[in-house]
């Protein structure tokens, strides 16, 4: 039986929390799949996974990942983060803007 030390160590482990927002969340896996829910779902990128609470099919949801610039961990809130691709923090993303399609251009301008 684990210990109330380890429980909280282990609690810690799998939280994921965005370097932008400040966003903490619990999570299950980092990877691509979520294999005990809907193992044929795959997602485009490693993300932190977890089932999602909102839906009484206990489907995956991603609540964040890593920019594929500067490995900074971000939840995948429009403010935070955008995916083309690969994952991209909004600051590596301004920065990387000539690089991106118009339409990613466009929602980067739109964001304040």
């Amino acid at each position: 039986m684990q210990s109330l030390e380890q429980a909280d160590a282990s609690a810690a482990q799998k939280m994921m929390e965005c370097s932008l927002c400040g966003l903490a969340v619990l999570y299950e896996v980092f990877g691509r799949r979520l294999p005990v829910l809907e193992p044929q779902i795959e997602w485009r990128e490693d993300a932190y996974l977890r089932s999602d609470p909102f839906s009484s099919r206990r489907r995956p949801l991603a609540v964040g990942g890593r920019c594929s610039v500067c490995a900074r961990d971000v939840c995948v809130a429009a403010t935070c983060s955008l995916f083309c691709d690969r994952r991209f923090c909004l600051p590596c993303a301004r920065a990387n803007r000539d690089a991106l399609p118009a339409a990613l251009r466009a929602e980067l301008d739109k964001q304040p």
